[in-house]
């Protein structure tokens, strides 16, 4: 099962515990599942987080950071370089305005299949 997350970037600190609550519930009850989250914010960088530690804990689950623009500099790209992450086709012909609209839309698209 693929799973979408998307949040404000400003998310208080008490949302990663329940973001953890709800993963576990998910895994519960569909097994295996992957995680398609963003990198802009507070709320993107918890989902993330949860993620990576139920992975260390066994748990199945994968987590893909899907970027809202291509990285333009070689050291841009190695911030991500252990994470798994995805660039949507195409997004490098969106206008920037569009970027992260346009990678929300991609990314429930994929969820889909």
């Amino acid at each position: 099962m693929i799973v979408c997350c998307f949040g404000h970037r400003d998310a208080p600190l008490e949302m990663r515990d329940k973001l953890k609550e709800a993963l576990l519930k998910i895994i519960e009850q569909y097994g295996e599942i992957t995680i398609y989250v963003g990198n802009h914010g507070r709320f993107d960088f918890y989902v993330a987080s949860v993620a990576k530690e139920l992975k260390y804990l066994k748990f199945p689950i994968e987590c893909y950071i899907v970027l809202s623009y291509v990285p333009t500099k070689i050291n841009e790209f190695a911030y991500y370089r252990n994470d798994q992450t995805l660039v949507p086709e195409g997004i490098e012909f969106v206008h920037p305005k569009k970027a992260i609209t346009y990678r929300n839309h991609w990314m429930i698209d994929e969820a889909k299949v």
